[in-house]
């Protein structure tokens, strides 16, 4: 699965209830800052870890070789995402922790079969079925806590008639508009690859 990064729009700004947390008391020296209960849950919120899941199917599975028998980007209808080799039944584990002021990191932990039809690293024609396993990790920019229960609308066919609801998708149902700022690292295994002892690894 070679990686790429989609924007997802603008930024979101703080909400105003974090704003009336960082308002102190004009004219007196040493006033005490306080929180309201709305100001105290929003702090809780954005230091908290969130755990969801999705499972998907026919999730296009890209590799660095094209040609041959593989999709390429010239003739692949979902756009420049790469030479696709196999399409994925998987379940993805997503994770999103804290990773400082206005940040988060969304850790995805995937596992589940490839249905290959072409070798990802000759692009020769090839039927295989396998299993897959694979961790990437993003950062991502905002204000806001993650709208797990979102995660729903992903749940079924990764592919929408030109579009694929892959990890850029996902990241914006959790933060709507917000904008990746990073990603990785990334590790990516599969078995039964031809001429690979062992297990077939793509990481970056």
């Amino acid at each position: 699965m070679r990686i790429r990064i989609i924007p997802v729009l603008a930024a979101v700004g703080a909400p105003a209830a974090l704003a009336g947390v960082l308002l102190g008391t004009a004219g007196q020296a040493g006033a005490a800052v306080t929180q309201g209960p709305a100001a105290a849950a929003l702090t809780a919120n954005l230091q908290q870890t969130y755990t969801g899941k999705v499972s998907q199917t026919g999730v296009p599975d890209t590799t660095s070789v094209g040609g041959g028998a593989t999709v390429n980007n010239d003739s692949n209808q979902f756009g420049p995402i790469g030479p696709v080799w196999a399409y994925d039944n998987i379940t993805r584990n997503v994770q999103v922790s804290p990773a400082g002021p206005g940040q988060w990191t969304v850790y995805f932990v995937e596992n589940g079969t490839y249905s290959a039809f072409a070798d990802p690293n000759t692009a020769a024609s090839w039927i295989n079925t396998g299993n897959m396993h694979g961790t990437i990790s993003y950062t991502v920019q905002s204000d806001n806590a993650p709208k797990i229960a979102a995660l729903a609308q992903a749940n079924g066919s990764a592919v929408d008639g030109t579009t694929v609801h892959g990890h850029g998708y996902i990241i914006n149902l959790l933060f709507p508009g917000a904008p990746v700022v990073g990603y990785g690292p990334y590790s990516y295994h599969y078995t039964q690859i031809p001429d690979v002892p062992g297990v077939y690894q793509q990481v970056g």
